[in-house]
């Protein structure tokens, strides 16, 4: 609900839920892997709902110094250099705004004894208390629902150790979903993640942190590993 307030009073009135192709976020990742690790990433983003707001307004009110701050912020990783960067609305009437950049890190990669280990970029992924620790309802006011499609290229010099496993996890809180295929020296990577708004209390929040849970712990582990070929 919003407030209306008109010259000759003021009312509540209850605007539209956002819907998941509302906030559907899109996601394009291609990563250049260099025989030492280091990596070269291209990453383009199609923002829809608050953070298309969000963006829009730093867009239209903010010097590209504060801009390059959020900018900053939303690629997740520990160290990187960032090259180039752009914010784009296509038209004045588009509900969306894209972000593209291009980056430099020794972070997306990296070596555990003999494997060479490919980082996810962060989901995002609600801060959650544990059931027993959380007394008060978790309020989800818009859904959150993200793709992602993700090209590691990488050289001679590397093979495929081990790929991501297809993996999905449904429930009524939200679905997760994985796949990827090899071809030649690129590793193709596709995600999707999709959180349910809602009010979660008691058993439902129970449910509600399993998923996201379960979700983490993908993310953690069901990685690309690349080795060094014979």
């Amino acid at each position: 609900e919003v407030l209306f307030v008109s010259q000759d009073n003021s009312r509540l009135i209850k605007t539209p839920a956002l819907s998941l192709p509302d906030v559907r976020e899109k996601r394009t990742v291609v990563a250049e892997v260099t025989p030492t690790g280091k990596t070269l990433i291209n990453l383009g983003i199609e923002f829809r709902g608050d953070k298309f707001e969000t963006f829009t307004y730093l867009l239209n009110e903010y010097t590209r110094t504060e801009q390059e701050e959020y900018v900053r912020k939303v690629i997740d990783l520990p160290e990187y250099t960032l090259i180039d960067w752009e914010l784009k609305r296509q038209h004045r009437d588009s509900a969306s705004i894209f972000l593209t950049a291009e980056l430099t890190t020794n972070n997306f990669v990296k070596k555990y004894g003999d494997n060479y280990v490919v980082r996810n970029l962060p989901l995002d992924i609600p801060s959650t208390e544990v059931p027993a620790k959380r007394s008060l309802p978790f309020e989800l006011y818009y859904p959150i629902c993200q793709e992602e499609t993700v090209t590691v290229k990488f050289p001679q010099e590397f093979v495929v150790d081990k790929l991501p496993e297809e993996m999905q996890v449904n429930s009524d809180a939200g679905a997760y979903r994985v796949s990827s295929y090899a071809e030649g020296n690129e590793v193709h990577i596709k995600r999707s993640y999709i959180v349910q708004s809602g009010n979660y209390s008691g058993k439902g929040y129970e449910g509600f942190y399993d998923q996201l849970a379960k979700v983490k712990n993908l993310e953690a582990s069901n990685l690309l590993t690349l080795k060094k070929a014979n």
